[in-house]
């Protein structure tokens, strides 16, 4: 099993956000997290959850307590972590540089020279961190369109989730936790590689067709 950080925490959001989405109303859906949240919490407490998890999870927050890494020693312990938050302090940089409209899209890794963190000559092709890629590529106007784009699907999806009943609904309850999941784990690493765009395409694809279903009936059927 992958110990990815950013893939449990992904999982995690996920699973609120379905729990959430399951019951026909919102306030069963507020109340069935809260009951997850504390038996989760319970379990954490008395030493119950899975250790190798919680160090995990808990690690999680490690990603975010260093403010410039050109102050940190490297050591074999903490590597891999300096390693991405250098890359995160490069993907800002070059947004600095190009506030409005960015570098030019998919020009990361050749601008990366330009702008790179000593100790740190490799680009590994992106950022490891779809937002601070897109920040540094598209400027703010891009990474704007792209919120207002994911978090447009997500709206739809939960309102289609309340309004169908059956495996649609079913079917957009779990679009919403896939798409929540893919937005929490790129935080930590961009996963539109490795032909994973293939997989977003047909998300993309049932989650039209389950807010039309939703919104308008039918599909109009196709033109001869």
């Amino acid at each position: 099993a992958s110990w990815s950080r950013g893939g449990w925490v992904g999982f995690g959001a996920a699973v609120l956000v379905m729990v959430f989405l399951t019951p026909m109303t919102w306030r069963r859906g507020f109340l069935l997290i809260a009951v997850l949240v504390i038996l989760s919490w319970l379990l954490y407490s008395t030493g119950l959850f899975p250790q190798n998890i919680t160090d995990r999870l808990t690690g999680f927050s490690a990603l975010f307590q260093f403010s410039d890494i050109r102050s940190v020693g490297i050591t074999d312990a903490n590597f891999s972590l300096i390693e991405r938050i250098a890359h995160w302090q490069t993907a800002l940089d070059m947004w600095r540089s190009r506030f409005w409209f960015g570098i030019g899209l998919g020009g990361y890794e050749s601008a990366y020279p330009l702008f790179r963190m000593p100790n740190w000559t490799l680009p590994l092709g992106h950022a490891h961190n779809i937002y601070l890629n897109m920040l540094a590529e598209t400027g703010i106007l891009g990474l704007s369109a792209y919120g207002l784009f994911m978090g447009t699907i997500l709206v739809k999806l939960g309102r289609a989730a309340h309004s169908l009943d059956g495996w649609l609904r079913g079917l957009a309850v779990g679009l919403t936790g896939a798409w929540i999941h893919l937005m929490v784990h790129n935080l930590v690493d961009n996963l539109l590689v490795n032909n994973v765009h293939l997989h977003v395409g047909l998300m993309l694809a049932l989650s039209a067709w389950v807010i039309t279903k939703a919104g308008h009936g039918d599909l109009p059927e196709a033109i001869p």
